[in-house]
């Protein structure tokens, strides 16, 4: 759910009056060992201080008018902009304190069972929802643009917020970098390097690749990936098309997975990824799938438990063979539809 779309008066000051006292001593005088990541416009600072490239904005003034818009959205999965610095074009955001979704996959290798992941993603579909659609309260919504794990932030709750978005919508007066480009290579929607624009369609692409960097806990790009000449979406298509899931899931996972729950999250990755703008979902139906997908996985564990308490139960030494039995057969000659939200 989402909360008020209008910037509280505790929180927000529009511009910043002392950027050369409060931004340079959060980041240490900008301090290069602070920086966790580039971001389409700038450095991201630990703080969750984000200093822009003056060189990308080509209209100061929309940019203003874009940024206080920006201060105004409000969403429980999506990092909220709380002050701004004119004269230093510094974005300084909510700080979320339990690191990035790319950190604990692929750095820290934390345990995250396959309901928490499910969380997640269903969390980085209403953020990027509410972005797209008439819950932002702006007329044509936001496109993210740069949508990957390192974008996306957990906060001790493990609840997924999405930050670094919004300054896309407006391609007239800012344009994303080179470098923005490269590091969201494997993620963007390759219909942008025909067509050179971003729709709402194009953040389905990429999350749909997050949804199956979740799944798999393989880097989109990735050396040994590279040298097979693929990267993570070829590579998983190739093995998912064989029905051979067994491959591509991450094995810290592959036993709490219910065959009917893996089928839809694979269904909804495929409907993501499609070449064709057209057959892809919407966010909201996105959003409907997955959630349908958690409820199945709900019920699956909850009928385990009641077989595991089970003495006189057969169920769970034959559940193994089961399992491989369905997954064998796992893709239908045709794919169940979507659910219409």
């Amino acid at each position: 759910m989402f909360t008020s779309n209008k910037p509280s008066s505790h929180n927000i000051s529009w511009p910043f009056q002392s950027p050369e006292t409060l931004t340079p001593t959060y980041t240490n005088n900008y301090d290069e060992s602070l920086v966790t990541g580039m971001g389409g416009f700038g450095n991201v600072y630990k703080v969750n201080i984000k200093r822009i490239d003056c060189n990308s904005i080509h209209e100061p003034n929309k940019f203003r008018e874009e940024v206080n818009m920006l201060a105004t959205l409000r969403h429980a999965n999506i990092v909220p902009l709380v002050r701004y610095c004119d004269k230093e074009k510094t974005l300084i955001y909510e700080c979320v304190s339990n690191k990035t979704l790319d950190d604990h996959l692929h750095k820290y290798h934390t345990h995250l069972s396959w309901l928490q992941r499910l969380k997640v993603c269903i969390d980085v579909a209403l953020g990027l929802r509410f972005l797209h659609h008439v819950g932002s309260g702006i007329e044509s919504g936001v496109i993210h643009g740069d949508l990957k794990s390192s974008n996306v932030l957990l906060n001790e709750s493990w609840e997924a917020k999405i930050s670094d978005f919004g300054l896309w919508r407006t391609w007239s007066y800012i344009q994303p970098s080179n470098t923005c480009v490269i590091d969201n290579f494997g993620y963007l929607d390759p219909v942008y390097f025909e067509t050179g624009r971003l729709r709402r369609k194009s953040d389905v692409y990429s999350l749909g690749v997050l949804l199956l960097e979740v799944l798999c806990r393989r880097r989109v790009l990735s050396e040994e990936l590279y040298e097979e000449g693929e990267n993570l979406v070829t590579w998983a298509q190739t093995h998912i098309k064989k029905g051979n899931l067994k491959h591509i899931v991450d094995r810290q996972i592959w036993d709490e997975i219910s065959p009917k729950c893996l089928k839809k999250f694979i269904t909804i990755v495929d409907r993501c990824l499609e070449k064709d703008l057209e057959l892809r979902p919407t966010m909201a139906e996105v959003v409907a799938n997955l959630e349908v997908a958690q409820a199945s996985q709900k019920k699956f564990n909850a009928s385990w438990r009641r077989r595991r308490n089970d003495p006189c139960s057969r169920q769970i030494r034959r559940f193994s063979y089961f399992k491989l039995s369905c997954i064998h057969n796992f893709l239908d000659p045709v794919q169940p539809k979507l659910l219409s939200s």
